[in-house]
């Protein structure tokens, strides 16, 4: 998302705050606008054996991307439970879809994933044992944030108010009528199994907020070791603009 951004590609995008941090630490021309999860929508899954936090010591995590905010999540949340990355796991890279994991936790590749809501639904059902909540460990950071460029946040500030008042909209809707929720985002193309995705706005429909306050960017910001003000990274007068101050 943030190589999208930069190249010219996109103006805005919604994704994890991992790699949008990162990049603006060393100098992307970009800028949070608000929040979207205010906590991270992780679960982690284990197969066979791996039935807790304490049985991955010596196992391997499949994860997708170095750096992003999977592996984040992941680290993160098992350092406040004692594991360190490369002392009591290892984690590894599977360069695919999301379900990639999944399937290399079923052939053995790996002993250990994350997934996200939906993931988490259908792994339940495939008898996957549950071993973490991410969102009840990292509770102090977002997941999810709206990023602007720079470019388009002054050459277009009218329309990004009202682009975030249409994601609030949005938001108000799914938390009032999940099943209307469903059924819009059904008729506009959503794909997969929606009974799965509506077990799923039930994990995680809590969690959705626009509004993001410095100290959780600032928060995110000490985990991963970057030593700078939120200031540099938020641009909070937009949402301000769009559903009024807290």
């Amino acid at each position: 998302m943030m190589a999208l951004m930069v190249s010219g590609r996109t103006d805005l995008v919604i994704s994890g705050a991992t790699a949008i941090l990162r990049g603006i630490a060393r100098g992307a021309p970009v800028v949070i606008v608000s929040g979207q999860h205010s906590r991270m929508n992780y679960a982690l899954i284990g197969s066979g054996a791996t039935k807790s936090i304490a049985d991955l010591k010596g196992k391997a995590i499949g994860i997708t991307g170095f750096g992003g905010i999977g592996e984040f999540a992941v680290v993160e949340s098992l350092k406040r439970h004692g594991l360190v990355k490369d002392r009591d796991f290892s984690v590894l890279n599977i360069e695919a879809v999301a379900s990639a994991r999944v399937a290399a936790l079923k052939a053995g590749k790996v002993h250990a994933a994350p997934v996200t809501p939906g993931q988490r639904v259908q792994a339940e059902k495939d008898g996957f044992n549950i071993l973490m909540d991410v969102r009840d460990t990292l509770t102090e950071v977002p997941s999810n944030v709206v990023t602007a460029t720079k470019e388009f946040t002054k050459a277009n500030p009218d329309r990004l108010v009202r682009f975030l008042r249409a994601v609030n909209k949005g938001i108000d809707l799914i938390k009032r009528d999940k099943d209307r929720a469903i059924a819009i985002g059904k008729a506009n193309g959503l794909r997969g199994d929606l009974a799965i995705e509506r077990k799923a706005l039930d994990y995680y429909v809590d969690d959705l907020h626009l509004r993001i306050k410095k100290e959780q960017i600032g928060a995110y910001l000490k985990l991963l070791d970057i030593n700078e003000s939120p200031d540099r990274y938020c641009g909070s007068s937009f949402l301000t603009r769009g559903i009024g101050a807290n």
